[in-house]
Formats: C-alpha cells, sequence, structure tokens
C-alpha cells in the first residue's frame, strides 16, 4: 500500500481518511496531471516499470485523501516559456488571436472550437520563429484566453466540454439555445479535422465544473426575473379588479370542468411558464434528445418525457424562484 501524499504535505482540515484509488478513470487523472505539472516526486512514485506508462495504481492499492487529491488535480501548471523573445511571440499570438474572434464573440454571439483557436495559433507561432509549436496544448490556450478575459474575479467568456469532439468557446453570456443551433451552423461549414478532440488533452475538472456554475445561474437569473414579473402582472390585474364592478358568479359544481380536461389545462400552463433553457436543460438530463431544437425553441421528446420534464421544472421553479403553479 502506497499514499499517494503525506498527511501533512496539504494543510486541509475535515475527513482525514483514505480512500483507495478504485478507478483508471483516477488513475489516469493523477498521471496525466503528474506530467502535465512535470511534479518528478510523483512521478517516481507512480511510473510503471518501462518509465513511460503509469504502474497499476489500483493493483497496488495506493490510497489518498480525499482533499489532497482535490487540491492536487485542480492545480494550475505554471509554465515559464522557453526565452524571452518566446514570451513576446506567445504574447503578440494571443493579441492576434483576440483581435480577431472578440467581435464576433460578444457582438454575433459565435462559438469556436479550441482546436480550430490552438492550430490558429501554433500557426503565428510558426510563422514567427518558434520552435516545436506543436507541442502546444490546447489547455495552454484555454488558460490564457481565460486569463485575458478575466474581468473583476468573472469570466467574459465559456468554455463548454463536449464528447467526442473539441471544446467550444463562446461567450458567458449566451443562452444554450443560440449555442446549439450556431453549433450545428459551425460544424456543418467546418471541416472535421478543426473540430477533432486532441486525444491527449482531457477535459479538465475545472471546465465541466464552470461550464455546470454558468448554465445554473443563468437559468436561476432567468427564473427570478420571471417571477418578478409574474408578481407585478398579478399586482396589476388585482388592482384592476378591485377597481372594477363586482365579479363573476362562482360556476355551480355541475358545470365544473372534467378533471381529466383540468389536468391537460395545467400541463399547457406548466409548458407556457417553464422557460426554454430550463425545459431543454432538465430533458437533456433524464433523456437521449438530440442537441437539435424545434422552431418553440425546445428539444422533441416523447409525451410521457415532456410530462416528466415539466413536474421537475415545477419543482426547480417553486425551489429557485417560489413561482406557485396553481
Amino acid at each position: 500500500m502506497l499514499h499517494l501524499w503525506k498527511s501533512s504535505h496539504y494543510q486541509y482540515k475535515g475527513d482525514r481518511s483514505l480512500l483507495f484509488i478504485a478507478t483508471y478513470d483516477r488513475q489516469n487523472s493523477v498521471w496525466k496531471k503528474a506530467n502535465k505539472l512535470e511534479d518528478e516526486d510523483m512521478l517516481r512514485k507512480i511510473r510503471g516499470p518501462d518509465g513511460n506508462k503509469c504502474t497499476d495504481m489500483i493493483a497496488d492499492d495506493f490510497r489518498y485523501h480525499r482533499n489532497c487529491m482535490n487540491f492536487y488535480l485542480t492545480r494550475r501548471v505554471h509554465k515559464q516559456e522557453k526565452t524571452s523573445t518566446d514570451t513576446i511571440q506567445y504574447d503578440a499570438a494571443l493579441t492576434q488571436l483576440v483581435s480577431r474572434i472578440d467581435e464576433p464573440l460578444f457582438r454575433d454571439g459565435a462559438i469556436f472550437f479550441v482546436t480550430a483557436l490552438r492550430d490558429e495559433f501554433r500557426k503565428y507561432l510558426e510563422n514567427h520563429g518558434v520552435d516545436d509549436v506543436n507541442s502546444y496544448r490546447s489547455q495552454s490556450l484555454v488558460a490564457r484566453l481565460k486569463r485575458h478575459y478575466e474581468v473583476d474575479g468573472n469570466c467574459k467568456i465559456m468554455v463548454v466540454p463536449q464528447k467526442g469532439c473539441s471544446s467550444l468557446v463562446c461567450s458567458a453570456e449566451l443562452n444554450i439555445g443560440c449555442m446549439l443551433t450556431k453549433l450545428k451552423e459551425l460544424k456543418e461549414t467546418a471541416e472535421e479535422a478543426e473540430y477533432e478532440e486532441e486525444s491527449d488533452d482531457e477535459v479538465t475538472p475545472d471546465d465541466t465544473i464552470v461550464s455546470s456554475y454558468n448554465t445554473a445561474k443563468r437559468i436561476r437569473m432567468e427564473l427570478q426575473d420571471q417571477r418578478k414579473a409574474e408578481k407585478q402582472a398579478l399586482k396589476a390585474a388585482r388592482e384592476a379588479r378591485s377597481s372594477s364592478a363586482s365579479g363573476s358568479q362562482q360556476m355551480p359544481e355541475s358545470e365544473t370542468e372534467d378533471p381529466s380536461l383540468q389536468l391537460e389545462i395545467s400541463y399547457l400552463e406548466v409548458s407556457r411558464r417553464v422557460s426554454c433553457n430550463l425545459y431543454n436543460h432538465l430533458a437533456w438530463l433524464i433523456t437521449d434528445a438530440s442537441p437539435e431544437v424545434g422552431e418553440d425553441g425546445r428539444v422533441k421528446v416523447s409525451p410521457k418525457q415532456h410530462e416528466q420534464v415539466l413536474n421537475l421544472a415545477q419543482d426547480v421553479c417553486q425551489t429557485v424562484a417560489g413561482m406557485d403553479w396553481i
């Protein structure tokens, strides 16, 4: 049994219990991170007999502290460029790239494949005499772009991981529906090589967290704004009724609508009030719906799945914004 970190290596309070490395995904994450950080101390522990691959950490009963693992996998790579001349060229390449994508990103709502931007960045470096440009990775470019677009602790861009192909870069203000529409358009015009996944670049936990966070916050703000608008409309309606003539008489019980019809109407009302962003987000979460949306801005699901999505949406709206449904 081998501990990846000594208990005093990272000073964290909380659970100090040791966990086994139980999956090869976890093993590969540590191996890739150690290589990116050029962490020789860690690599000596986990390097296999041939020196080029990771040892079998599951079979060797490697253990770790949860907090230490989380800290290690989210550490930033601080890598100095080889020469001051190279540093100038890297900065110039970023300036050139930003000058091209800045206006489309924020004025037109454009999206870009990270690998296509990386290739453009490499091309600039190659044309200006920088050696070994193919060693420059997508994640390094993403880190540069995030630093450039960070304002007061908030990043103006969002990096959206995709399974099986390159991640996307877009404005943090772009909604999900527009993003999917533009992605479809981009794939129709781009060469397949432009959005191939970079096989030795992993989707980092940070990217997934940021993408999920931005989506959740955007939907939350949308629901809260909707609730405020509904409260204002309800207040106006009540004021109008109070100043009008006496209200209509209550309908006799014998003339009330059939319960099944009331249920159908309630689903129609919920569907009207649930935003497309929330509907699509929940639909993709619980079904295998495709990324395409219809003319109404929503993904296509079966009637049963539609009701499941609406039921979940009611709970979310009630919890997030206190929206009433009856």
